[in-house]
């Protein structure tokens, strides 16, 4: 269902609104400016004026007024400087929600001052000579109020679709020694934005689509007309929610300024903190080539933006056409973004009883129980609605994937307005049947196994109290790290063949330097290991610093022995934690199930299982 809505929203709609709008009602060939394409804010220029499927703030009066649709906060924002350092320009807009939708309205307008020099031509015999008389002054202004509308409404397929749109007043002022003129006229902006999903969005806008029959152009005192290129724009945006990164796309599409090329914007804004927001874009322009011809360029954004107390300060730094001195800074402040009153809680819509976040669970299905406050009429759980009760509780079941799961649940108001969506990381591990859920280390098992680092067998049993020999260990290590190898050399042991199933992964830990043979050329590979080999192999494998301390770590394993530094440097790391008692054993046969436990709590395996599984300790 979701590839249908997008396939007529992608084309069905712009196909019959391109039809409509370039049936030759544009009979007008001269254009005039259109002063709203500088009229847009800070944060947009930073996305590469990639904004048409975004249109979440105040600039979606100037670029898609559809996006008013999903605005239900008020807000206001201002924007100046000088444009190419030399047009001085100015933008100040306002959006106010109504329950009959969202009201907006702007002010965008550039001027530019002028100076050149007068002359007088006179003929000296047969030549023709300036005579310089002054100088002439002048000034050219370009301004346009807007008024916009936006609104959701449900067609067809399209549930919550926003419609949009403004209507442009232009004014235009020409002035210079001895002469002046000035045009006045009107357009507008159509929009459509469409949520696909919550993460997907997107937006279609047609500019200054009003025929000049119906009003669209602009009139000069010395009744010249023009009219505003006419152009539509089609967009998108993507939310990588976990990431807290949002991608923007917009392709523009000349309409009537055929000898404009059309143009690409893409965009991305990243919030690492929640008052810092990052972006970066590329803004396509039309630029000109030697011969005077309309091209293409490529032009790069950075921007950054400050949030504090629902104000954000926006800034932009923008490129123009390759050339350094165009480079221009841009800067915003808007107000009015949704914030948290200080002192005073926000409502909290819903609320998860269980399971808590970072839960870690061993089944494919789990319950979860939550309560939703008052005016939530719909709450759904991975898309699927959960049985909301009279006193607001709910319980409903969710399915879940070994490894990391973040679990959806969103709660809407009886006009499907979303009023809360939230993320509930779970992780599900690896069981074993003859692993007991009140083993000691059951946890540390399961996380090994679900990122494959360990395994058990094909009876879906680990057997968890059998000893370890010296070639599992090191097989199950090298694996961990190397997925390759390159030969397996000369093998320097006389009791290990190139036939030995673990040769390569012996040899392998040699050359690394976590493993040893024995004085009389073996490594012994079927012998079961004890806790003081397992010890100096892992702290090896590790990475674990020497202690420069020389004591006994414990009171069987004085500061003398081979192994001791091996054990303090487990110990010291957190590793030896399961050890209760002030004796090691350093004779006693490794278990798998101490192999395992030692091996997830090795401070750089536990980075590897914190990044894959977003368990923590």
């Amino acid at each position: 269902m979701q590839i249908r809505k997008i396939f007529l929203f992608l084309f069905l709609v712009p196909f019959f609104l391109v039809l409509c709008i370039s049936s030759n009602l544009w009979a007008d060939t001269k254009f005039a400016n259109d002063p709203t394409l500088l009229s847009i804010g800070a944060r947009v220029l930073g996305l590469g004026n990639s904004f048409v499927g975004l249109a979440d703030d105040t600039s979606a009066i100037f670029i898609n007024p559809a996006g008013l649709s999903k605005i239900d906060h008020w807000q206001i924002s201002s924007t100046s400087g000088k444009y190419l350092n030399f047009y001085d320009y100015a933008q100040f807009s306002a959006l106010f929600p109504t329950f009959l939708g969202t009201l907006g309205i702007a002010y965008g307008g550039t001027a530019v001052s002028f100076h050149y020099p007068s002359a007088e031509v006179i003929m000296v015999g047969d030549e023709i000579r300036y005579l310089p008389t002054g100088e002439v002054s002048g000034k050219y202004s370009n301004i346009a109020l807007l008024f916009s509308y936006g609104k959701k409404v449900d067609i067809l397929f399209f549930k919550n679709l926003g419609l949009g749109a403004s209507i442009k007043l232009l004014s235009q002022d020409l002035s210079f020694t001895g002469a002046s003129g000035n045009g006045k006229g009107m357009e507008a902006n159509f929009g459509i934005y469409y949520p696909v999903a919550e993460e997907l969005s997107l937006g279609l806008a047609i500019h200054n689509a009003l025929p000049s029959a119906v009003g669209g152009k602009v009139t000069w005192s010395t009744n010249t007309e023009e009219t505003l290129p006419a152009m539509m724009k089609a967009g998108l945006a993507y939310q990588l929610k976990p990431l807290h990164l949002t991608i923007s796309g917009d392709y523009d599409y000349q309409l009537t300024r055929t000898d404009f090329p059309n143009l690409l914007h893409f965009g991305a804004e990243w919030n690492p903190i929640s008052f810092l927001a990052l972006r970066a874009g590329l803004d396509q322009g039309v630029g000109v080539s030697t011969l005077n011809e309309y091209t293409v360029a490529n032009d790069l954004s950075l921007g950054l933006g400050l949030i504090f107390r629902g104000f954000r300060f926006d800034y932009a730094y923008h490129t123009f056409d390759n050339v350094a001195e165009n480079t221009t800074h841009y800067f915003s402040l808007t107000y009015g973004l949704p914030m948290e009153k200080e002192g005073v809680a926000t409502k909290e819509y819903l609320s998860i009883m269980s399971p808590t976040e970072g839960a870690i669970f061993y089944d494919g299905e789990i319950e979860i129980k939550g309560v939703a406050a008052e005016g939530v009429e719909k709450v759904l759980v991975n898309g699927v609605e959960a049985g909301l009760k009279e006193d607001g509780t709910f319980t409903t079941r969710a399915s879940l994937e070994l490894g990391r799961n973040e679990i959806k649940i969103e709660g809407f108001d009886r006009g499907k307005k979303l009023l809360k969506q939230m993320f509930l990381g779970v992780t599900r591990l690896i069981s074993f049947k003859d692993v007991a859920e009140d083993y000691w280390a059951r946890k540390e098992i399961g996380e090994l196994a679900t990122i494959k680092v360990i395994g058990g067998y094909p009876d879906g049993t680990f057997r968890p109290e059998e000893p370890v020999v010296r070639a599992e260990l090191v097989a199950l290590l090298v694996r961990s790290e190397v997925s390759s190898f390159e030969g397996l050399g000369k093998i320097k042991f006389k009791d290990v063949s190139s036939k030995h199933w673990a040769a390569k992964y012996i040899m392998e830990a040699v050359k690394r330097g976590w493993v040893k043979g024995y004085v009389d050329n073996t490594f012994q590979p079927g012998k079961a290991i004890n806790r003081a080999e397992g010890a100096e192999i892992l702290a090896k494998f590790g990475r674990l610093a020497e202690p420069k301390e020389k004591f006994g770590p414990y009171g069987d394993l004085p500061g003398r022995h081979w192994a001791a530094k091996a054990v303090l440097s487990l110990k010291q790391a957190g590793v030896l934690d399961f050890i209760k008692e002030d004796k090691f054993y350093p004779r006693r046969p490794l278990k798998r199930s101490e192999v395992a436990y030692l091996l997830a709590k090795l401070p750089l395996m536990r980075e590897r299982i914190m990044k894959e599984l977003g368990v923590s300790e």
